[in-house]
């Protein structure tokens, strides 16, 4: 289990206090943007609950036996839940097994976590009901959401919710430091793309830097009109799609954003040549846009939409606001 929790002070600070004065909720509900370190706190919690150290704040000893056996994945009394591979959502079966393995009583720590309970669909929201309101002693559930609205109300009544803010620059660029980074050329790029969100700034540094910087140049082209979206859509190809995607509609936001400016701080310094071609006094319609492209992400994950498909239709969407280049 990975332990690089940086920043969130007032959070720790909170739990420590509830922890020490013997009134830590039996489940919490712990909100925020994801990639902020939300499941990273979690696991902080969990591991200083079972090997608790005085020093510092939500700290734990890492030799202890039991917190050896949880990094193996080995600890009993722990039970973490997240789609099944292939899956969008949590199922009532998951929900009923874990609840199945909190009915007995230990004089250890039980722990649940379910990461994200945005994830739970109708059955297995209902199902995790009960146990919320009359868990066992000892017994901690955590909730993770990056959309709590998403939420049965009942569910988030029967939970203290700790929200968690993005992180400082400073604190990000901490986190990423304790991780092997092949690319470090790449860093200022993910700084500037992630915003606050190390989880996000390690996703685009192991996963997507190369998909970012090519479709940037295929963009270019689109928009002196020396290639059509569908040659884009093929340059790209399928497996690449969904991020070339992510990062048009990265790249529509901030315009919106920082269309007085002359750069676009949320994207890659190289982003920032493509200003030139996007006619100005748009930002309205750059907000419709904007809205329309969230549209399309959202069907395609309802609807399984080939993703190439998707980021050809978007491109075409957006030819209405490209102008030669000064």
């Amino acid at each position: 289990m990975t332990h690089f929790c940086t920043g969130h002070l007032k959070q720790r600070e909170l739990i420590a206090e509830l922890i020490q004065s013997g009134k830590l909720p039996h489940a919490l509900l712990l909100t925020g943007e994801r990639g902020i370190g939300k499941a990273t706190f979690a696991q902080d919690l969990l591991m200083h609950l079972i090997a608790p150290k005085s020093s510092g704040i939500l700290e734990h000893d890492p030799l202890h036996s039991e917190i050896l056996q949880l990094n193996e994945g080995a600890y009993p009394h722990y039970f973490e839940i997240k789609p099944e591979e292939g899956k969008k959502n949590i199922s009532v079966d998951q929900i009923r097994k874990a609840i199945g393995e909190l009915q007995f009583k230990h004089d250890k720590w039980q722990i649940l976590l379910i990461d994200s309970a945005d994830d739970l669909n109708v059955n297995a929201a209902n199902a995790l009901l009960k146990t919320l309101e009359e868990p066992n002693a000892k017994t901690l559930i955590i909730l993770i959401s990056h959309a709590p609205y998403k939420l049965l109300p009942t569910i988030k009544s029967r939970c203290q919710a700790v929200h968690f803010n993005k992180l400082t620059e400073e604190e990000t660029e901490q986190v990423l430091s304790a991780h092997e980074i092949v690319d470090r050329e790449a860093l200022p790029d993910a700084l500037r793309v992630c915003e606050g969100k190390p989880g996000e700034a390690l996703n685009y540094l192991e996963n997507e830097h190369p998909v970012f910087v090519k479709f940037a140049d295929y963009l270019e082209a689109y928009f002196k009109g020396q290639v059509l979206a569908v040659e884009v859509d093929k340059l790209i190809g399928r497996q690449d799609a969904t991020t070339a995607f992510k990062a048009l509609q990265m790249f529509v936001a901030q315009v919106v954003k920082s269309h007085n400016s002359g750069a676009l701080m949320g994207l890659p310094k190289i982003y920032d040549k493509l200003l030139k071609y996007i006619k100005q006094n748009e930002a309205l319609g750059f907000a419709k846009l904007y809205q329309d492209l969230e549209k399309i992400r959202e069907e395609s994950y309802i609807y399984n939409i080939n993703p190439q498909l998707m980021l050809e239709k978007s491109l075409s969407m957006l030819q209405p606001y490209i102008q030669k280049a000064k």
